[in-house]
């Protein structure tokens, strides 16, 4: 794993926390009741309820709304979302949920032990404690280097490491991610996961990934999870661990077609196949000649009769399907289909 010249390159520890036991074990890490998000946020759907099972989520789709309303970006309009148990206010104002994310505002001129300081007395502590906590999480995680340093002095990917330390400050029980690998290159990327797996070690934790490729960042976390929630226009789409624990065999799939995706999609669902088209794009001949439109979707297959429609329906319509992977939870996210 290579990383910068100013962060070290040995893999960071497992912190050892003393973590308050004030949450109950089993309690949800995400509940939704009745939610409406502000349109703009990218939900915008009411009555949006569900509550996850798994204790390792993958939020996938757009949950832009959801982690604008966690960095005060935006306000929750209607209904209610409570995290590990708690109404998501008190979650995060206690401490005991944090949220790593790029997109949060930073004080350039402070420095970076300063600033973990500063948010550890306004989590309650105080500052002797602050103080030593800062230092104790900086060191754990080898960013150590970074502690005095001007926030405006640092790269992009040292900020994004500094925001993984920063999270841990409150001995928080949950952790939530936000686009920390969008934007860097791939060593960087592998870099950040490594730092976030020593930060997330025997925390309940929710990491929202932008794709599912299996070769990528996106799918190392995948297969650590235990729960995906996929979204998309304010629907949930998948709750899979659930659906996992009733059915071990998986029966929701994530497939991908070559072109003419629009009329796959919509003749899945005339059959009576639940089938939900995700994104689309122009399929391109050699010569620039519009040839069709590739696609992926979500689609339901709780059979051998359902997949030999999925199989027909793509012959019919000369759309050849690309990849079909089984959805059903994390580890089994990349095992053959049955």
């Amino acid at each position: 794993m290579k990383a910068p010249a100013t962060l070290t390159p040995e893999p960071p520890v497992v912190l050892a926390e003393k973590t308050p036991a004030v949450l109950a074990e089993k309690a949800p890490v995400v509940e939704f009741s009745n939610v409406r998000l502000d349109p703009l946020g990218a939900l915008g759907r009411p009555d949006l309820t569900f509550t996850s099972t798994g204790s390792r989520l993958v939020f996938l789709g757009n949950w832009s709304a959801f982690f604008a309303i966690l960095l005060g970006r935006a306000e929750l309009t209607s209904g209610a979302i409570r995290l590990h148990g708690l109404p998501i206010s008190e979650a995060l104002a206690s401490g005991r949920v944090a949220v790593i994310s790029p997109k949060a505002p930073l004080p350039g001129s402070m420095k970076v032990h300063t600033l973990f300081v500063e948010s550890t007395r306004l989590a309650g502590f105080s500052h002797s404690l602050a103080d030593s906590r800062a230092t104790q999480v900086l060191t754990e995680l080898n960013l150590a280097a970074l502690g005095f340093r001007r926030i405006d002095s640092l790269s992009e990917l040292e900020r994004r490491a500094m925001w993984v330390a920063h999270a841990l400050l409150t001995w928080p029980e949950l952790v939530l991610v936000e686009d920390l690998f969008c934007g860097v290159a791939d060593y960087e990327k592998e870099y950040l996961w490594g730092l976030a797996r020593a930060a997330l070690a025997g925390r309940k934790w929710g990491v929202w990934v932008q794709g599912d490729d299996p070769a990528s960042v996106d799918g190392a976390v995948l297969r650590e999870s235990d729960e995906v929630l996929a979204i998309e226009q304010g629907r949930l789409l998948q709750g899979a661990a659930a659906r996992a624990q009733a059915n071990p065999t998986p029966t929701t799939f994530r497939v991908v077609v070559g072109q003419n995706a629009p009329q796959f999609f919509a003749e899945l669902g005339a059959m009576g196949l639940s089938a939900h088209p995700m994104n689309s794009a122009p399929q391109l001949g050699p010569e620039g000649s519009l040839v069709g439109t590739a696609g992926r979707g979500i689609v339901e297959l709780p059979g051998a009769e359902a997949r030999r429609q999925l199989f027909a329906t793509s012959v019919t319509l000369s759309a050849p399907i690309l990849e079909l992977v089984p959805i059903t939870h994390g580890p089994a996210y990349f095992e053959p289909t049955p």
